[in-house]
């Protein structure tokens, strides 16, 4: 189903607008009670996943002490560095993955806004017109007190 063919309708309106409460049409959620207990199961594979992992990295750990001992040799210093180095390596290449992922993304919400704009008449509220807006609450407040 591509965004277009969603549906938005005001149910509740809001003085601001971004609060204003949107229906989305032409979706459908369902869940079951077999739904949960899948949720569950996935858990505990989760769980299971991650304490194999540990093992599997222990191991790891023991055979390249086996195959290469000269690392328990390697000054704590040294090893913590290379250590940093190789992490800051991997989480580079892995941000900048998500990061375009995350552009994507960005190009589809702004997409959806455009539509919620277009089919409920709501526009994004400007900051002057918030900050008016929060001016005149806080008098009717301070006048109820």
């Amino acid at each position: 189903m591509s965004k277009n063919e969603l549906k938005y309708e005001v149910i509740s309106k809001h003085e601001i607008p971004e609060l204003s409460k949107i229906k989305i049409s032409n979706i459908t959620t369902e869940t079951t009670l077999a739904d949960t207990l899948k949720s569950v199961e996935d858990n505990e594979k989760g769980i299971k996943s991650i304490e194999g992992e540990v093992k599997i990295k222990k191991a790891l750990m023991q055979n390249i002490i086996n195959n290469h001992p000269e690392v328990e040799t390697i000054r704590p210093k040294l090893r913590v560095a290379c250590g940093m180095f190789y992490e800051a390596e991997r989480f580079i290449q892995f941000a900048e993955e998500k990061l375009k992922e995350f552009d994507t993304a960005q190009d589809n919400l702004k997409e959806e806004i455009k539509q919620i704009e277009l089919q409920t008449g709501l526009k994004k509220m400007g900051a002057e017109d918030k900050i008016a807006l929060i001016a005149k609450t806080d008098k009717k407040l301070k006048k109820t007190k």
